[in-house]
């Protein structure tokens, strides 16, 4: 069966104390990935051999999901990122990220298992598929053991 994650990358990968570190250190931390929450999102996707979507508004700056791919491989990422969520809150305002997940599932006509990693909550009638990240830390051990039962049951 096929699996799949919703990857936010905010407050996922790119974490609230990994910034202040780099910023505390006179380093660059716009877009800058915790290493420690990258080294578990791909023990995750190896364990699980889940693919992933982009439902991340780093989606909005990139216009393709090959060149978010090349940026998020370059950053240590190593998954098989197969697209991008649809950008609907640019058509209607009250979007949300999960109307923007739903229309991806029913657009490929996904009928697999599938886990939201995200440290918001606006899935409407998916939160049930939610993990829910703190932005300050990010994916934990804890967060990859329930996506694992997930994925894996």
């Amino acid at each position: 069966m096929r699996k799949l994650i919703f990857l936010d990358i905010d407050g996922v990968l790119c974490t609230g104390n990994h910034m202040q570190k780099l910023s505390d250190n006179g380093e660059k931390w716009f877009k800058a990935l915790d290493p420690e929450c990258v080294s578990r999102f791909n023990k995750l996707v190896a364990e699980t051999g889940a693919d992933v979507v982009v439902s991340s508004t780093w989606r909005l700056s990139h216009g393709s999901h090959g060149r978010l791919a090349e940026e998020l491989l370059g950053k240590g990422v190593v998954a098989n990122i197969i697209g991008m969520t649809p950008i609907l809150h640019n058509r209607n305002l009250d979007a949300t990220r999960g109307d923007e997940i739903a229309a991806w599932i029913a657009g490929n006509k996904f009928d697999g298992k599938f886990v939201i990693i995200d440290d918001d909550d606006d899935m409407g009638d998916l939160w049930v598929f939610l993990v829910q990240t703190d932005f300050l830390n990010g994916l934990t051990d804890r967060d990859c053991d329930k996506i694992k039962i997930v994925l894996n049951e």
